[in-house]
């Protein structure tokens, strides 16, 4: 019995942590330094904006926007793009603006947001790009100015800046393509990527067939030790079979972080948007999408970081086994199992975990 109240207590003390540290992360804001950091780019990429120098203060009020996202901070990066001349920049960043002072409850500020998008409306250059040959490619990966173009949005009209850009496309055994195109204001482009040609030089290194490796001969298989029997397994008391649990849990739960920390990354690269983080519609979702796996990767791993500290403790401070009574019988086994309770009235099916310790 006092076991079982000993295991049950420290269950407890692990999930009150790993509330209040999933609460805490929940919740988690600029730290003071990023705040200072980004005021003070802020203030100096206004005066860089009211000297013409318009390139600089755009980097400056991206960065501060990156360190303490801001309402006011977007309408002055927008009006950065717009004195560029990159209007679809500045089309995006102000319907990012709307969005977020709606968000704050910022009446005016939206309005502003959305009246200087509309205005914008109208020179903004849309561009189509349309593939041939993605059947006989299917790893064909399509780049404009360096950035990779979601499958997703070819053959889809989207906004562009006004310029020269850089289209280029490739895949495995397959000879690059590339083309410049300029697109000007109010205007729609369309860049058509054709059918890769084959590259032959390509196709005879993949065809070479690799050096195969000797089979281990008879004599050295003979001369190799016997490997050792396996341990004859012990008994584990209650307290360490809560904590091999415990610890699996936290395992599990630090994969899973690992793997949303993976495609959160890949996400956020994948999106389409430029070197100062100014993204199309559909860059703006696919960033929204890697910032959820972010938040879903940091909120796995901490508990699974927390499951695993409170397995080990588990483990260190469980009691030694139990040896046989008096009477020769043996100390009761601690059992743990899980039974399935009966179908409710809503049809789904209730599951009890329990033991003995």
């Amino acid at each position: 019995m006092h076991h079982r109240v000993k295991a049950a207590a420290w269950v407890a003390l692990l999930f009150v942590a790993l509330s209040t540290t999933l609460s805490r992360t929940a919740h988690a804001e600029p730290s003071a330094a990023d705040k200072a950091a980004a005021e003070t780019l802020f203030v100096d990429a206004r005066k860089l904006l009211a000297a013409g120098k318009y390139a600089e203060a755009c980097k400056g009020f991206a960065e501060s926007q990156r360190l303490d996202p801001g309402v006011g901070t977007l309408l002055n990066l927008g009006r950065c793009y717009e004195k560029m001349g990159r209007t679809a920049s500045a089309w995006s960043t102000y319907r990012e603006a709307a969005a977020a002072a709606r968000a704050a409850n910022q009446g005016a500020r939206e309005k502003n947001a959305r009246l200087a998008a509309d205005a914008l409306e109208s020179k903004l250059p849309k561009l189509t790009i349309v593939v041939a040959g993605a059947e006989t490619s299917p790893r064909l990966e399509v780049r404009r100015d360096g950035a990779v173009v979601p499958a997703s949005m070819w053959g889809m009209s989207v906004a562009i800046d006004p310029g020269d850009h850089l289209f280029e496309a490739s895949a495995p055994g397959y000879k690059p393509w590339r083309s410049r195109v300029v697109a000007e204001a109010g205007k729609a482009v369309t860049v058509s990527v054709p059918a890769l040609e084959p590259d032959a030089n390509a196709t005879r290194a993949a065809s070479t067939p690799a050096k195969s490796i000797p089979a281990e001969s008879a004599s050295v298989r003979k001369q190799r030790a016997p490997e050792p029997p396996p341990p004859t397994p012990s008994g584990l008391g209650g307290q360490r079979v809560a904590a091999l649990v415990v610890g699996g849990a936290g395992l599990v739960s630090t994969a899973v972080g690992g793997y949303f920390a993976v495609r959160a990354q890949a996400t956020y690269k994948a999106a389409d948007c430029d070197q100062f983080s100014v993204c199309s519609e559909q860059g703006l979702a696919d960033r929204n999408l890697a910032f959820v796996r972010a938040r879903n990767a940091t909120y796995a791993t901490t508990g699974g970081l927390v499951a695993l500290a409170a397995g080990v403790v588990l483990w260190i401070t469980a009691p030694s086994a139990p040896s046989t009574d008096a009477a020769g019988d043996p100390a009761p086994r601690s059992r743990l199992w899980v039974s399935a309770d009966p179908l409710g009235e809503s049809g789904a099916r209730s599951f009890t975990l329990g033991g003995v310790f």
